[in-house]
């Protein structure tokens, strides 16, 4: 059992699965009964000390957020709305692979990561595709980075910044 005391996400949790229960928002509560506030994993960036915490138990136990997506994948699709301006019935998924990623990575819900990593054959390839995403917000980057083993130097994004800071502090 884990006890984390004061503030947001306070309470006691028998296992990782019920922090990410709780971190996802499926269902509106906790595994107390009461109100959770975050309903997306993705944004629960803003708690680092819980997502820190959350990711050093998943890898302690070797377990991995998304490593049941063989079974939470079958039959699910990439949701039409991230993919807008596109005409789906001609979309090129191999080809246009980096901006799904991006908008399933900035938008997406866990259906949408779970219809990806389906889509691109499992999460060393998905792992791959991220690493050349142009850009993405400091939550994503830490989101991507936790959640799929990553370090922000494998990133594309991360080194790009890098290198615009560094022209333009010189």
């Amino acid at each position: 059992m884990v006890r984390i005391a004061g503030g947001f996400g306070q309470g006691e949790y028998n296992s990782v699965a019920d922090i990410y229960y709780w971190l996802s928002g499926d269902g509106d509560y906790d595994n107390k009964g009461r109100l959770a506030g975050v309903r997306c994993f993705r944004r629960a960036a803003y708690l680092g000390v819980l997502l820190d915490f959350c990711y050093i138990c998943i890898a302690k136990t070797k377990a991995m957020i998304f490593s049941d997506w063989r079974q939470k994948s079958k039959g699910l699709e990439v949701s039409k709305t991230l993919l807008w301006e596109y005409d789906l019935t001609r979309f090129d998924w191999q080809r246009f692979r980096v901006i799904v990623m991006q908008r399933v990575v900035e938008r997406g819900t866990m259906e949408d990561f779970y219809a990806v990593i389906r889509l691109y054959g499992g999460i060393a390839k998905v792992r791959e595709i991220i690493k050349e995403i142009p850009t993405l917000s400091d939550i994503d980057m830490n989101f991507v980075c936790s959640v799929f083993g990553l370090k922000k130097e494998q990133l594309r994004c991360y080194t790009r910044r890098l290198s615009r800071e560094r022209l333009l502090n010189s």
